[in-house]
């Protein structure tokens, strides 16, 4: 589909998709949040259909899309910025949730309600009420009361099937998050791929791992704790790859 041109040429990229319950679909893009209606037609084709753009404020460019429930959507501006938003779908209107300059946002995921667990660079692991407007500190919390984490650069998230969370990190491998016992686990991926780049991490049908780090594909066992290469011909070399896993036994791949 042909979206309308907005503003400039720039303005027409999209970043995020979410699906809504009513054969919609809520596209972000920097002009602001775009409403598209589609049906199956009876050969299985699509048919699309734009209905219109609820424009953000100037400077806020939306970047990813979280529902939250049935007539609210979490808004993430661009990463390392310290603004992000809530939408309305039926009243249509945005309210803006602004915070500290130091608090520079990597990314954000659902945690429960109206809780977002947000990472914030070089900071750490925060919980924000978009109710009461609150933000806490999650403290880090390892097995090995001797671990730090300082600056950690977080490059995505990722909700398990347990309800834990896998963070990728830029500096500190992969973190498994268990936000009922508020503890962490660090899973080390330099002993085995020599850098602790994680850019992302699918789960598998059997709750296994795989995380791709800066130059490699790796396997991870949840019950064993084994981690190990995948060493493939084609061992992704791409820049900034992106994963999905089909019913939890086909990993695709794409990357610039």
């Amino acid at each position: 589909i042909e979206l309308p041109s907005i503003r400039n040429a720039e303005t027409q990229s999209i970043s995020d998709i979410i699906k809504w319950d009513d054969q919609t679909l809520w596209l972000a893009s920097p002009a602001g949040l775009r409403k598209l209606t589609y049906r199956v037609e009876p050969d299985g084709s699509p048919e699309f259909q734009y209905q219109y753009t609820c424009k953000t404020k100037t400077g806020f460019w939306p970047s990813r899309l979280i529902q939250i429930n049935d007539s609210t959507v979490f808004v993430r501006g661009r990463t390392n910025t310290t603004t992000f938003a809530t939408f309305n779908v039926h009243s249509r209107e945005f309210q803006y949730h602004q915070l500290a300059d130091s608090l520079l946002i990597n990314q954000v995921d659902l945690l429960h309600n109206d809780t977002m667990l947000l990472c914030i660079r070089n900071k750490g692991i925060y919980l924000y009420a978009l109710a009461s407007s609150s933000l806490n500190l999650v403290p880090w919390k390892f097995e090995d009361s001797t671990m730090t984490v300082e600056k950690p650069v977080f490059l995505d998230i990722t909700r398990l099937q347990n309800d834990h969370y896998a963070i990728s990190t830029e500096n500190y491998g992969l973190i498994l998050y268990d936000h009922q016992r508020h503890h962490f686990e660090l899973i080390p991926t330099g002993t085995v791929a020599n850098t602790n780049i994680v850019y992302d991490v699918n789960e598998d049908a059997k709750h296994n791992l795989w995380i791709q780090t800066s130059n490699q594909l790796l396997h991870f066992e949840t019950n064993t704790g084994i981690i190990s290469k995948c060493n493939l011909a084609n061992a992704f070399k791409g820049q900034h790859p992106a994963y999905f896993m089909r019913e939890g036994k086909e990993l695709f791949a794409t990357f610039e």
